[in-house]
């Protein structure tokens, strides 16, 4: 379903930064491989006053059970 969910290729791929609601400040966010909390690559929120959006699109059966 998901893909590169702990940002391990070092890439925000597949994953879409998305526009967050209301004014914002500071940098857009991006992929680090600086203070990560478990792995070797994160997603680095460097906006102020709202927090980083990111989105990935994936294809799903209605009544399917997905583990």
């Amino acid at each position: 379903m998901l893909t590169n969910i702990g940002f391990e290729t070092g890439s925000l791929s597949p994953w879409v930064r998305t526009t967050p609601h209301g004014p914002c400040g500071g940098t857009p966010g991006s992929i680090t491989n600086s203070s990560c909390h478990s792995g070797t690559y994160c997603m680095y929120d460097g906006s102020l006053e709202c927090a980083d959006q990111i989105s990935q699109q994936f294809t799903a059966t209605a009544g399917k059970v997905y583990v």
